[in-house]
């Protein structure tokens, strides 16, 4: 069926198009609506006045039951009591996630959704996205959440038109808002100490301070160090079936250390008007473990970061009109080092790439009195990219973005769509300067409620997007042989259901979501050996088709006095090569992604005790393009048991806070490997304590 469906390209190209027309119609028509009921004819007279509306200067959690995307949110008080540290961490336990880890505490985490690569996933950090021109990809293992108000996920764009054109040019958002200062006039001053401790060799001591200065203007200070000897064991096994013998191991060269620093002002001068700055430092040093292979495990890499951003957002509501400001300045440096591989010049291979960007976006919302809302966005910004190597040593890239977008909310439906414009240019120090196609990509989503009752309600979602992914600077201008390439180009489409139910006893609730998903990538960027394995070359020749279904199931109740929450999720995804019929390739599943993946959950919370377990399964995924029992990968379960317990020493105006936890992770000490030769940890533990003062 699967095959059947990506071959037929020309009734599908020709249904995108139909959908293409269907969202530039539902924006201009939105936009008509509102153009007609500004017309200053009796239409205040027929409708009674409405109280002016009240807007929180705060981003609230998505809710994935009434947006037109699949979102998904984990709270700060779900992340504590599940003792999550990485960013990484939290991204597996969203439905439909891939994470691609390299193993241990210190290696590469990157995700990605959906059956679409990793760069088209994005990261925003309080409204504004983390740029990387050139990789692309973000590594979640280098920011931690501690301090994160909410974390949320949508395999397409959120919901609400104030956001920036960047954010709607991604093909899967992860987004992250930090905590805002909790201090008050009673309380001008609170801290917290904390303390991780954990299996070989792993010490995270944290420190952070918020005060308020003003009654208008707090700021909150962070810092965070974390140490890690990663020695961890595994088994080694000598063939690709693991039936025949094995030994045991160490992971060998994967210490790391790392320092984070963050400062976050707020001024709120009134109800309607917020500003933030966050300044983010991370300074760190990985021993990058090779891979595992038979006889000979490489153990002569390692890498050190250094990343530095300053951002702020402006927010300006004033009865119906609402103004968004953000402005970003980033600079990294990235040091790669291989001891045992000599250069050209006979010396060890020292490689450094100094990335700076500074970014700027505007955003204007009008909202009328009938549900509808109009929005216009620009993004502008300059990317940059230094390093030593012999060619192409200075690149960079200017891009420009702007959307108009289109909101209606109603008592049963609520649609929104956009359009985005997409100019790109180039500029490399050793080729000519390259301008890529402008292009013009819509969005278009509607959620409507079937039926509502008192106690329930069952809403239908469906969204059709499309996405235009730039080639990165690695893609372009560092493998061996280069060519001119052309931008990836993906169409999503979604359609699922959404319930909600309140519990008989009215202490609980349910929530149930599946949704099942096509998306469809041409222009694929494929790395092609040429006339060796050491001779590459970068060309679009891959079109990759997906088809897919997401289901998740949400509980929460009371019972006896005790809080319960349970979740159990299941995603099939069939992402397969369709480029060439006939080729070895053809119809099989695209590397690491596996067909079948999912979890549950079951915590519960109560005034003596707190105790979470979860459990993440993988399916069987493959190493190459061509699925063969060698490049295998087997199915795998990671268990994880934590428990937890908080006390109060003082009760009176400012209580001081003690909170202990404990954590086992991979409790049934299962050898598994995400990628291929890389394995990972098996039974390991964590202990935290907390102070808050």
């Amino acid at each position: 069926m699967i095959r059947n469906a990506i071959g037929h390209d020309g009734l599908l190209m020709r249904a995108l198009q139909s959908l293409k027309a269907v969202a530039l119609f539902a924006v201009l028509s939105l936009s008509a609506i509102l153009l007609h009921a500004q017309q200053p004819s009796d239409t205040a007279a027929k409708h009674p006045t409405r109280l002016r509306e009240v807007r929180v200067s705060a981003v609230a959690p998505r809710n994935n039951v009434s947006t037109t995307a699949p979102t998904q949110t984990i709270s700060q008080e779900t992340l504590e009591r599940h003792l999550s540290s990485q960013l990484s961490d939290v991204a597996k336990e969203f439905t439909g996630v891939t994470i691609r880890d390299y193993g241990g505490i210190g290696g590469i985490k990157s995700f990605s959704a959906r059956g679409l690569s990793s760069q088209f996933s994005s990261l925003v950090i309080d409204g504004i996205v983390v740029g990387d021109a050139q990789n692309g990809q973000v590594d979640l293992g280098s920011y931690l959440v501690e301090g994160v108000r909410h974390v949320s996920f949508t395999s397409s764009q959120y919901d609400g038109l104030l956001q920036s054109a960047r954010a709607y040019s991604a093909g899967n958002l992860l987004s992250l808002e930090s905590s805002l200062p909790t201090v008050d006039k009673e309380h001008p001053t609170r801290l917290r100490l904390a303390f991780r401790g954990g299996s070989f060799g792993l010490l995270a001591p944290s420190l952070a301070w918020q005060q308020r200065v003003t009654e208008k203007l707090s700021f909150s200070l962070q810092g965070n160090h974390t140490r890690c000897r990663g020695d961890y064991p595994f088994t080694l096994y000598y063939t690709s079936s693991r039936q025949d013998s094995s030994s045991r191991e160490v992971r060998r060269n994967s210490q790391m250390h790392s320092t984070t620093l963050d400062a976050n002002l707020l001024y709120r001068p009134s109800d309607q008007r917020h500003l933030s700055i966050k300044a983010h430092h991370l300074s760190s040093y990985h021993a990058l473990p090779g891979p595992v292979r038979l006889y000979h495990i490489k153990a002569s890499e390692h890498s050190e970061e250094r990343l530095s951003f300053v951002q702020a957002r402006y927010r300006l509501n004033l009865h119906a009109h609402s103004l968004q400001l953000l402005g970003k300045l980033q600079q990294s440096l990235d040091i790669y080092e291989d001891t045992a591989a000599p250069n050209t010049q006979g010396n060890f291979i020292h490689n450094d790439y100094r990335q700076r960007e500074l970014y700027g976006s505007l955003c204007y919302r009008y909202t009328t009195p009938f549900g509808l809302s109009v929005a216009a966005s620009g993004d502008a910004w300059h990317s940059s990219l230094l390093s030593n190597l012999p060619r192409n040593s200075h690149v960079s890239r200017s891009s420009l973005l702007a959307a108009l977008a289109a909101e209606y909310a109603g008592d049963r439906l609520a649609a929104n769509a956009n359009l985005l414009v997409t100019a790109i240019a180039d500029m490399p120090a050793d080729a000519p300067q390259q301008r890529y196609p402008t292009k013009l990509t819509p969005y278009c989503g509607v959620n409507y409620t079937i039926a509502s009752l008192p106690r329930s309600s069952l809403k239908a979602r469906l969204y059709y997007k499309e996405t235009y992914r730039i080639p990165t600077f690695n893609e372009l201008y560092y493998y061996t042989v280069s060519h001119v390439l052309q931008p990836e180009h993906a169409h999503q489409v979604n359609l699922g259901l959404a319930h909600t139910r309140l519990l008989a006893s009215g202490k609980g609730r349910m929530a149930a979501t599946v949704d099942a998903y096509h998306n469809l990538v041409s222009n694929k960027i494929i790395a092609m050996p040429m006339q060796n394995m050491y001779l590459w070359s970068m060309a679009n020749l891959g079109k990759v088709g997906i088809n897919g279904l997401d289901t998740r199931v949400d509980l929460d109740m009371e019972l006896g006095g005790v809080e319960w929450t349970a979740h159990l999720s299941y995603s099939l995804q069939c992402a397969v090569d369709s480029t060439t019929p006939g080729s070895k390739t053809y119809g099989h599943q695209i590397p690491y992604t596996p067909r079948h993946s999912g979890g549950a959950g079951l915590a519960m919370h109560s005034r003596w005790v707190d105790v979470v377990y979860d459990v993440m399964c993988v399916g069987k995924r493959y190493s190459l393009q061509q699925n063969t029992p060698q490049s295998e990968l087997p199915a795998y379960a990671d268990h994880s048991v934590a428990i937890g317990r908080q006390f109060v020493l003082r009760k009176d105006r400012k209580p001081v806070e003690i909170t202990a936890r404990f954590k086992v992770q991979n409790l049934f000490d299962v050898q598994y490997e995400v990628v291929r030769n890389y394995p990972m940890m098996g039974r390991n533990y964590l202990l935290v304590l907390i102070l808050n003062i």
